[in-house]
């Protein structure tokens, strides 16, 4: 992910969501919709702040204003 991207719920996947940085760190993360919301974070390599959150509302957004961050989606068995 760069710059921004919207998720729309999934109930047949699931819906949590994890977000690492692709490059050292990621900075400016807001995420928008989900159970622990961020605004303007910092994520760097080895941190858990990104790791296991969950969309809560009809359309989650990510905001990212430098570097890029991976995306793991995963359901619950």
């Amino acid at each position: 992910i760069q710059g921004e991207h919207v998720l729309e719920k999934e109930t047949q996947f699931g819906d949590f969501v994890s977000f690492l940085p692709i490059d050292g760190k990621v900075t400016g993360v807001t995420l928008e919709g989900f159970k622990y919301p961020l605004k303007d974070a910092t994520i760097q390599s080895f941190s858990s702040l990104g790791i296991s959150n969950e969309i809560l509302d009809a359309v989650a957004r990510v905001t990212i204003k430098d570097g890029v961050l991976l995306m793991i989606e995963s359901k619950d068995a």
